[in-house]
């Protein structure tokens, strides 16, 4: 993160990344193609899990990356319910390296320099 936010009360960035994640969802539902779809091994449950990057800005700046898996579920009356869990908050350049997209998002935020 940003120097200036690092050295903030631990509060204050909680309160920065999760409005951040709620200002990345918004935009999200408006153009899908904003977040980063990306696919990795999940070790915990040994099969391929899927996710979603969504790029966490403060002040018009990408200061972090929300790294969301989604989690599916089949309730016992046979219904399906989707949960998406923010698992871990990334840097842009542990981003760029831990992605493996299936596909580029609009924006291409994960590869601006």
């Amino acid at each position: 993160m940003p120097d200036n936010i690092s050295k903030l009360e631990e509060e204050q960035i909680k309160e920065i990344i999760l409005n951040g994640i709620k200002e990345a969802c918004i935009h999200t539902e408006r153009n899908y193609k904003y977040a980063a779809p990306y696919v990795y091994f999940d070790e915990k449950n040994k099969r391929l899990s899927r996710g979603f990057l969504l790029p966490i800005k403060h002040c018009g700046e990408i200061i972090c990356v929300a790294a969301i898996t989604i989690v599916e579920r089949i309730r016992k009356d046979g219904s399906y319910k989707i949960n998406y869990n923010v698992d871990t908050i990334l840097t842009l350049e542990q981003a760029r390296i831990d992605a493996s997209l299936i596909c580029f998002p609009e924006e291409n935020w994960l590869l601006r320099k």
